[in-house]
């Protein structure tokens, strides 16, 4: 990303998409974009060093950082658990990890947004800004809250169980992002998860 954003100072901004990997994990609340970086392995540093990247090389940048994405192309959560869910009898989901659901067309659409802003001759309010889409009204979500309202089996079928029960899970148990920037500069109001995750025409 750094080639890019070198290339784009000659006279274009850039925007990079980014993810909430750069941080530890272990915060209470919501991250914020001034939060400190603290990736727990390499492939998470990756992420970091591509935001140190693009802001060494271009002044006009704007970094969105999203997390939990999920859509209608590629591999994602939801696409995998409902997969499993017709191959298994029980799901074994982690239930202390929480975050924001981010629709892949909701970023796209809040990337056309911030371009079109971009591009204004007086914009000027570069920097990194955060994207989750919204929490649902009944608080803050988990994997399993998250995976039960796509998923309409019978009581039982999904287990909720700790990160530490799987070796393999970074022990990342927040995930969730401070959108008030995203909101304050571009005017843009993420929908409640609970509707982007409804199928869509």
């Amino acid at each position: 990303m750094g080639i890019v954003a070198r290339a784009a100072a000659r006279g274009l901004p850039v925007i990079h998409l980014s993810t909430d990997y750069v941080y530890v994990g272990t915060k209470t609340a919501p991250y914020r974009e001034d939060d400190p970086f603290g990736p727990i392995n390499v492939y998470f540093a990756s992420k970091a060093a591509g935001d140190n990247a693009v802001k060494a090389e271009n002044p006009a940048h704007r970094v969105l950082r999203v997390s939990w994405v999920f859509g209608v192309y590629g591999t994602n959560f939801v696409k995998t658990m409902l997969r499993l869910g017709c191959e298994q009898r029980e799901l074994r989901i982690v239930a202390d990890q929480i975050g924001g659901p981010t629709e892949a067309r909701d970023i796209a659409d809040a990337i056309l947004t911030m371009a079109a802003a971009c591009c204004r001759p007086a914009f000027s309010a570069w920097g990194p800004t955060i994207f989750p889409v919204r929490r649902a009204p009944a608080g803050t979500n988990s994997r399993t809250r998250f995976l039960h309202v796509r998923v309409r089996q019978r009581r039982g079928f999904i287990m909720p169980i700790e990160s530490r029960d799987y070796r393999t899970i970074p022990r990342r148990r927040n995930s969730s992002l401070d959108c008030s920037r995203i909101r304050r500069i571009f005017n843009l109001e993420q929908p409640d998860w609970r509707i982007s995750l409804s199928p869509r025409p």
